[in-house]
């Protein structure tokens, strides 16, 4: 059952970091065509985008094994509204998040990456448990 979790979580964390790639390739191209900010931000797009997908993993992995596909479904259905209703109220009330991102960077950066890892691994060790209870 180890192993079963072990090889979702695995092609998950292959295919962000293929991911990760892409965007890196793309931003690379888009940073030389239209060099308007510093190489630094199309770097930090490429990384965010690359936590983002660890996190959106992170919570639908283990609702498929505690609830079955569709719960993993309606869990991706509702981090997406999420994302965008704090977009929407950070844009309405001025409460820029990017604000203390672009004060604080390397802090950003460094709590993000390291809080993205530790909820994914929380996240496996979840979602083992509930599949061994789910298949006991």
């Amino acid at each position: 059952k180890r192993q079963i979790v072990s090889s979702r979580y695995a092609f998950g964390g292959i295919a962000a970091i293929i991911g990760l790639c892409v965007a890196l390739v793309v931003n690379t191209i888009s940073y030389f065509c239209f060099p308007a900010y510093q190489f630094g931000f199309y770097l930090f797009l490429s990384i965010a985008s690359f936590c983002m997908v660890l996190l959106f993993l992170a919570f639908i992995l283990p609702s498929n094994y505690w609830l079955g596909v569709n719960a993993g479904f309606a869990v991706m259905f509702i981090l997406i509204i999420l994302l965008v209703v704090l977009g929407i109220w950070s844009r309405m009330t001025n409460n820029a998040i990017m604000g203390f991102v672009v004060d604080n960077f390397d802090l950003s950066m460094a709590i993000g990456f390291v809080s993205t890892i530790v909820i994914f691994a929380l996240s496996y060790i979840l979602s083992v448990g509930l599949f061994k209870r789910k298949y006991s």
